[in-house]
């Protein structure tokens, strides 16, 4: 699977400034919340800006959340094969 960077770069700035703990006001509440989800998970800083990208959407990133939620014990592994299923559904179906 190849993940589209062009026209992703501000994202991916705004994704860097927060992984520092930059303060920034790009990222949606519900970004930031698995963005410190991704953190607890231990997921590496790459891993989390694959998995931020291919779950931009809001219906994603709740699904993200949700399977994470119910998934306590997920690997980065895990975590980044249920974001490329994620990222392949164009709706709100689950």
């Amino acid at each position: 699977m190849q993940i589209e960077i062009d026209g992703n770069e501000d994202f991916i700035d705004n994704l860097r400034k927060e992984l520092h703990n930059e303060e920034t006001k790009k990222l949606t509440q519900a970004q930031k919340d698995l963005l410190r989800g991704l953190k607890i998970f231990r997921v590496d800083e790459e891993c989390i800006i694959v998995i931020m990208l291919m779950t931009q959407k809001a219906f994603q990133t709740e699904m993200m959340i949700d399977y994470m939620i119910s998934h306590e014990k997920a690997t980065q592994e895990e975590l980044l094969s249920k974001a490329m299923e994620i990222s392949k559904l164009k709706g709100k179906s689950h």
